[in-house]
């Protein structure tokens, strides 16, 4: 596969992020409005704050694909170069451009994953209220 393509692609893949958080948001919110000492709020509201965090990664890992795109033959050695000069990397491993992607894609999974454990919570939660 063109590294250039699949870099766009994930880039692509990854922006939806940022309407999964505004769904996270608006979960969280709704939850908000039915505050009382129930386990599944709690647990929603939980959902919540993994949901930012990952909302959050995966903009930055969209960024990064941008500047991947740009020149995948040797961006990937300064972006890692860039990371570790600023200890924002754990591993010094040299990753292609496949593994990268698979790693952002996963990232993108479990978001999709913690908001549906989100709704999820918060729909036990409003169930009784509408019985």
């Amino acid at each position: 596969m063109d590294p250039q393509f699949e870099c766009k692609a994930t880039a692509s893949l990854l922006q939806s992020g940022r309407t999964l958080a505004l769904a996270a948001h608006a979960a969280a919110i709704f939850a908000g409005f039915h505050l009382r000492a129930d386990l599944f709020l709690f647990a929603s509201l939980f959902c919540w704050c993994a949901a930012i965090y990952l909302a959050f990664r995966i903009r930055i890992d969209e960024a990064l694909f941008e500047l991947l795109s740009e020149d995948p033959a040797r961006a990937p050695a300064s972006i890692d170069q860039f990371l570790a000069t600023h200890h924002l990397r754990k591993s010094n491993s040299q990753r292609n451009i496949t593994d990268r992607c698979r790693g952002a894609i996963r990232l993108w999974r479990s978001l999709v994953g913690i908001i549906l454990i989100q709704f999820a919570t918060l729909a036990l939660a409003t169930l009784p209220r509408l019985q």
